[in-house]
């Protein structure tokens, strides 16, 4: 329906119903107009003598003719009075239907915003997370700089530190332990026992590494963005492969637990197997 007809109709509608209400006023009007009449009429007729005798017959169809057209007219004035209220009342319950449906449009209109809001809330925590984790991480990778930085190695009159000392550690690893026939239980007392002479010179590097990773695991709903991998690649590209080495043998004999993890990170996807101590490692 155009809002044009629909003008329309309401208009013919305002209009029938001032109709009726003109209609039920003379109706009525004319309906007391009568009575006086009457009235009038009968009391002339009695000239003001209330004790002469009624001439029944006459004033009986002169009762009935007026009551039948007082009553037709007033019979008329009600059904229309009647509709008048019937119009009203349905106005009154457009205009209430009308604040309803606007109450309700408010209502749904708060509840877009509030989700609207509630959405850019938690899109800022979810930054605020995502910001707290790289701050975090880098920071994890700064301590590491540190630490590997400060590992000394001093053989004689060699003094190495840094990434050079790292260098050092792992050539006299490997001539230790491939100083038999690749036995799994010889590489594990080999690689203890270097480790307990030289261990207290880097393991803080290895410990620091390996909670670096379970942080990465543990907090995958914050690095959504770029993912695991992401991290991942930064920290082993801070790494020399001499470090991932010896963190390689680390992880073998020392934290099988977390060997699972490192292999579904793929930790140690840049270290060439060929760099191993034996294939078979």
């Amino acid at each position: 329906m155009t809002i044009r007809k629909w003008y329309s109709i309401n208009i013919d509608k305002e209009r029938q119903a001032r109709y009726l209400e003109k209609f039920a006023i003379i109706t009525i009007s004319l309906g007391v107009g009568f009575i006086v009449l009457f009235l009038g009429m009968f009391l002339y007729q009695r000239q003001l003598n209330f004790f002469q005798p009624i001439d029944t017959s006459v004033w009986g169809q002169f009762g009935d003719l007026f009551g039948g057209v007082i009553g037709s007219l007033w019979a008329f004035a009600g059904v229309a009075l009647f509709y008048l209220a019937l119009h009203e009342q349905r106005k009154e319950l457009k205009t209430t239907q009308g604040i309803l449906e606007n109450e309700v449009e408010a209502l749904n209109n708060q509840k877009k915003e509030a989700e609207l809001s509630n959405k850019l809330i938690l899109e800022q925590q979810k930054t605020q997370r995502l910001q707290q984790f790289d701050n975090a991480y880098f920071s994890l990778l700064q301590i590491l700089n540190t630490i590997t930085d400060k590992i000394t190695y001093e053989e004689e009159e060699e003094r190495r530190s840094g990434k050079s000392a790292m260098k050092l550690y792992k050539k006299d690893f490997y001539t230790i332990f491939r100083n038999h026939d690749g036995n799994e239980i010889d590489k594990r007392t080999s690689y203890f026992r270097f480790n307990e002479k030289n261990g207290h010179n880097y393991n803080h590097q290895h410990e620091l590494i390996t909670e670096i990773v379970y942080f990465i695991d543990a907090n995958d709903q914050y690095n959504e963005i770029f993912g695991k991998d992401y991290y991942i690649s930064i920290l082993t590209s801070t790494l020399s492969q001499d470090e991932l080495i010896l963190y390689y043998y680390y992880v073998k004999y020392e934290k099988k637990t977390i060997m699972n993890i490192i292999r579904e990170l793929k930790v140690f996807h840049k270290l060439s197997p060929g760099l191993l101590a034996y294939q078979n490692d």
